[in-house]
């Protein structure tokens, strides 16, 4: 039985990983980037570079797949626009394998779901868990009496992956600049950061994050992205750690960080993630994290894939990617639908009256009820009846 480390983005955990399994001479297998392997699946069955996975154990995926990082390279509209589409495919068969995998009942770490921020934020406050008073809005006037009501509050963009902002005056001259953007608005939450990272309702660490005094989010601390963080390991109280076995099952995951802001004895928690990132961690405060994650992996019951019948598939190695050359006019799909969308705009649907009902019964032979009304230079046309 083979272990599966999907790893799309060349992440240094799966890298330590692999490295740990190799070893112990555990069997594994590492699935790289979609740009330069072939994730293809033939009759049902999953390819990797044309040939089927070996009996799987268990799957590690990490890979953060939220955004194209390259997207500013391309100055020219049509090329960015491609580039996006190819990676939001890339993303596609990714996330499928992924499915595919749990749905025949492979265990992943962490299995696929919705990692929603409004939607685990719900979840967390439904099930009482102790989080910030929260308001998510793209309402200015909204933002402004919900940060009125709290007094301190931070702003994060909906879908993560960004630093969170203080609600001071400058950043409130601007919130009519979320009017497109649905934005969380929280309480903020005074005190020292602690990270929690549980495998199986169990708290492999507990550490506090030490930053300069001020620091809102400890990510926009120097010392963070210079890897100069210190961690202070901790005893996280019975209290506190019953609040992250609650909160994990809740959203499903086997394997997160939680993020907690401890103020005096109290604690509060900020969010679940369900790829945390803990090199860091295990480095410096020599906590075992990746040998319990692959212990975890071994324990898994192994389950079978589908097979196909089929004819094999003789493969060398995927040429190199092209990347923003694409058998499919993307342009012209959009902005086809722009102009299209652009004239519903200027178009009303209104509930025929009895005399027009009869009128085009009388030509048509059929019984209309709306018509489809299009304002052209102020005159009106009927482009459908239905």
């Amino acid at each position: 039985m083979t272990i599966i480390l999907m790893n799309p983005v060349n992440d240094i955990h799966c890298q330590f990983m692999l490295a740990q399994l190799h070893q112990r001479g555990i069997p594994y297998m590492e699935l790289g980037s979609p740009l330069d392997h072939d994730y293809g699946m033939h009759n049902g069955q999953l390819l990797y570079d044309g040939k089927p996975l070996p009996q799987v154990q268990a799957v590690y995926f990490r890979g953060v797949l939220s955004h194209n990082p390259d997207p500013l390279d391309q100055e020219d509209a049509r090329k960015r626009l491609t580039d996006n589409m190819q990676f939001a495919a890339r993303v596609e068969v990714v996330q499928s394998w992924l499915h595919i995998m749990a749905e025949s009942g492979v265990t992943i770490l962490n299995q696929p779901g919705n990692r929603s921020k409004v939607v685990q934020l719900h979840t967390l406050q439904q099930a009482g868990i102790p989080i910030p008073a929260t308001c998510i809005t793209s309402s200015p006037e909204v933002a402004r009496q919900f940060i009125q009501q709290v007094g301190k509050a931070v702003i994060k963009p909906v879908r993560g992956g960004s630093y969170c902002r203080k609600a001071d005056a400058a950043l409130l001259s601007e919130l009519d600049r979320i009017t497109a953007e649905p934005v969380i608005v929280q309480e903020e939450i005074p005190g020292e950061d602690v990270r929690v990272n549980l495998l199986d309702g169990k708290v492999i660490s507990a550490h506090i994050i030490h930053t300069a005094e001020g620091t809102l989010d400890y990510r926009t601390d120097p010392n963070y992205h210079a890897g100069k963080s210190e961690y202070e390991l901790i005893t996280l109280p019975e209290e506190a750690a019953a609040i992250c076995r609650q909160a994990a099952y809740c959203l499903g995951l086997r394997f997160t960080g939680i993020d907690l802001r401890r103020y005096g004895d109290s604690y509060v928690l900020l969010e679940c993630n369900s790829m945390p990132a803990y090199m860091d961690v295990e480095l410096k405060t020599q906590v075992p994290i990746t040998a319990a994650l692959i212990e975890a992996l071994l324990k898994a019951k192994p389950a079978a894939l589908s097979r196909s019948s089929g004819p094999a598939f003789d493969t060398t190695a995927k040429p190199a990617a092209r990347r923003g050359d694409t058998l499919f006019a993307y342009d012209d799909v959009v902005r086809a639908w722009q102009q299209q969308s652009a004239r519903r705009q200027k178009r009303q649907l209104l509930p025929l009256n009895d005399e027009q009902i009869a009128q085009w019964q009388e030509q048509t032979g059929k019984r209309f009820a709306f018509m489809e009304v299009e304002m052209n230079r102020g005159n009106a046309q009927v482009i459908r009846v239905f």
